[in-house]
């Protein structure tokens, strides 16, 4: 699989546009130690965990960013490496891994007690924008959004299949779970990113956010035929 270096980011923001958010969960412009933040397992051959926090502003409230890279028993030890870079200076969060690797990136939300919960109620999906995937050999991405106000809990899995920069919406009407989970009082959002067994996935994100409206399917095949015509011409 092609390597990218965390600092190539393509500018295709344009081709990202959509609505006014209803919250921004994170656009990585801040980390806890101020510069980079990078998690990486590299030859372990055998099951490892990660884990770096941050901050994250949203509108609301600060919440908590829990940052985590696992790499499994599948890790081939002198070739496989997982690994994520968040710089706030770009503001992107790069994950690379390589073709044998079993890796997992998970981005968890957490409002600190006390703080503002974070209000779902006008909004209609969340939103993850791509600056880039990588699918390598794998064919597809598994990402689950899962959202909690404490005591009930609500998912959903998309994936991606289609190289390129795009937006992954989540619409909130397609979760399943707690049908009494309240959304005026979102206390946890995370998003798991999972590869399949044996096979890396390379991406960008640019940020993570909750939107007030759902694109038509049509528009979403248009933009990733864009976004996928822009690529072509810069490689």
């Amino acid at each position: 699989m092609k390597r990218n270096a965390w600092w190539a980011v393509l500018p295709v923001c344009g081709l990202l546009a959509h609505a006014a958010h209803g919250a921004l969960l994170d656009d990585f412009g801040e980390t806890e130690s101020g510069g980079l933040e990078m998690l990486s397992s590299v030859n372990v051959g055998v099951a490892d965990e990660l884990d770096e926090s941050g901050l994250s502003d949203t509108h609301v409230a600060t919440t908590t960013r829990l940052t985590r890279v696992t790499a499994t028993t599948l890790e081939l030890v002198g070739l496989d490496q997982v690994q994520a870079v968040i710089s706030p200076v770009a503001g992107v969060l790069d994950y690379a891994s390589t073709s044998g690797a079993s890796g997992m990136l998970l981005l968890d939300y957490t409002v600190p007690g006390g703080g503002t919960a974070i209000d779902l109620t006008n909004d209609l999906s969340l939103l993850v924008e791509f600056l880039q995937f990588d699918p390598g050999d794998v064919g597809g991405l598994p990402v689950t959004a899962q959202i909690s106000d404490g005591t009930f809990t609500r998912s959903l899995t998309k994936s991606l299949t289609v190289a390129g920069a795009q937006p992954l919406y989540f619409p909130l009407g397609e979760f399943a779970g707690d049908a009494g989970i309240d959304l005026a009082s979102i206390e946890n959002v995370r998003f798991e990113f999972e590869a399949v067994d044996g096979y890396g996935a390379d991406f960008r994100i640019r940020e993570i956010s909750s939107e007030d409206f759902i694109p038509e399917p049509s528009a979403l095949a248009l933009l990733a035929i864009g976004a996928a015509a822009v690529l072509r011409r810069r490689g």
